[in-house]
């Protein structure tokens, strides 16, 4: 197998220059991981299937904060057991409303909805880049999160300057809010781990957009190779940049957007204009999709289309065999590890305090 990074290169030249979305598929897996219980992650990461050329995943580090509201895991790849590892892919959780603290939901739906302040970035405080205040904490706190006694920032510089990982490679990943993160995490975590010549790759499913004009042409700089996806059919990504859509997107499902996502529409396009911010997504790969034909109301074909099950189906892989099948019944979200969609609703009814 080739080193880390040759690796990293090809498997990024294949998914973008040809179908072959191997990698890709294998990321949204590690998505669909982070979104199980935590005690079950571990061994779902090393039951999933090798990348081509053979190998083993193993998930060393894993952590949630004490209110359960952000989550990232990081899977190492080894050609074999016992080697050093080629790839490190850390993986961010989206937003999960399965959770059971009722805080760490507050948490969630706060890391979605606050768009209306914008700050630079600690990094590059001389850029004009600027990004969501609530996206820019969540980056913090996961870079704060801790297990075995090392918080995750702390865990990947040793792992980066360990004189056997010289040829390692890292992905950063997430689906969702999780996407939102990573597109602020890889420049950061790739500015904290200076002076290191890791080569550092983001990965992203059906993320909201993390910031303005500048952002984008920042981000898109750093990482011209990076994948991201974005369904033609998921309102999510449409929040910040383009919220106007959101009022048309499903008219094809035969779905008219409720009077709640219409106002809110208003309320934040009004929030943002007086605050005198915008946003625009970096570039990304649109996939396009088809409704889901069972729909019952707006927000179950919201569900549907944002639904990693769905961004799967699009790319031609295969769910974890413990990622439940996405069911939707009488117009009622599924539960438990199956929603992992944000409830636009729930964001949408927590901004309206500020309208």
């Amino acid at each position: 197998m080739a080193t880390g990074a040759a690796k990293l290169t090809q498997f990024f030249t294949q998914t973008t220059s040809t179908p072959d979305k191997t990698f890709a598929i294998a990321c949204l897996q590690l998505c669909e991981v982070s979104y199980l219980p935590f005690a079950n992650i571990p061994a779902a990461v090393a039951a999933m299937p090798p990348l081509p050329g053979g190998g083993q995943w193993q998930c060393p580090w894993v952590a949630q904060d004490s209110d359960q509201s952000n989550l990232a895991l990081v899977a190492l790849y080894c050609t074999a057991p016992g080697t050093v590892p080629d790839l490190a892919v850390v993986t961010i959780r989206g937003t999960d409303f399965s959770i059971t603290d009722a805080w760490g939901t507050v948490e969630q739906v706060w890391e979605d909805g606050d768009c209306t302040k914008q700050v630079p970035l600690p990094w590059a405080a001389a850029d004009p880049a600027r990004v969501a205040e609530g996206t820019l904490e969540g980056f913090d706190v996961i870079c704060g999160l801790s297990a075995n006694g090392q918080s995750l920032e702390a865990y990947l510089t040793n792992l980066v300057n360990a004189p056997a990982n010289a040829d390692l490679a890292l992905v950063v990943n997430g689906h969702s809010l999780g996407g939102c993160v990573t597109t602020v995490f890889a420049p950061g975590l790739r500015a904290k781990l200076q002076p290191s010549n890791v080569p550092v790759m983001p990965v992203t499913f059906a993320a909201p957009t993390a910031g303005n004009a500048d952002f984008a042409a920042y981000f898109q700089q750093q990482f011209p190779q990076a994948l991201r996806y974005a369904s033609s059919l998921d309102a999510i990504p449409k929040a910040w940049g383009d919220l106007s859509s959101l009022e048309t997107v499903y008219q094809p499902c035969g779905q008219t957007v409720p009077d709640v996502v219409y106002a809110g529409v208003i309320g934040f396009e009004t929030l943002m204009h007086l605050a005198d911010v915008s946003y625009m997504q970096p570039a990304a790969t649109t996939l396009p999709a088809a409704c889901s034909g069972t729909a019952q109301t707006w927000y179950d074909e919201a569900l549907y289309q944002h639904h990693p099950s769905t961004y799967m189906q699009l790319l031609g892989g295969t769910d974890i065999p413990s990622m439940p099948t996405l069911v939707m019944a009488g117009g009622t979200p599924a539960t438990g590890a199956q929603a992992t969609v944000g409830s636009l609703a729930a964001v949408i009814n927590t901004v309206k305090t500020k309208i």
